[in-house]
């Protein structure tokens, strides 16, 4: 009993498939590694953003000086503060604060903004 095989035509067929299917396998691979590396680094830039509104407002740091720098636990990224005087026509003044984290790397740049209304009004003690 004679076993049947590939033909030579068979073989050169799958071999230009594989050709053509590898590559296009290989670089949706790299572009999902390189959105993964993306949504970490906006992951990081936004939690950042929201420790760092989060401080100015508790504090009351928005209304300091100092509206810009570079996070000590996190070099590679910098921040930004921008006040705007929202203007609700009520009784309490307040501001639109927004921090702005924002990072470069080779590729790209990188940057998240949160914001918060903040009043203007000092207690008084």
């Amino acid at each position: 009993m004679r076993t049947r095989s590939f033909t030579f035509a068979e073989v050169l067929a799958a071999v230009v498939v594989v050709a053509l299917v590898v590559p296009v396998a290989v670089r949706g691979i790299a572009m999902a590694r390189q959105l993964t590396g993306d949504d970490v680094r906006l992951e990081q830039a936004a939690r950042l953003a929201d420790e760092k509104l989060n401080e100015l407002v508790a504090i009351g740091d928005w209304q300091g000086s100092e509206d810009e720098g570079v996070f000590e636990d996190a070099p590679d990224y910098s921040w930004t503060v921008e006040t705007e005087d929202f203007d609700d026509e009520g009784e309490t003044p307040l501001t639109v604060v927004t921090v702005t984290v924002s990072m470069t790397d080779a590729v790209r740049a990188t940057a998240v903004s949160l914001s918060t209304l903040a009043s203007n009004t000092v207690e008084e003690e």
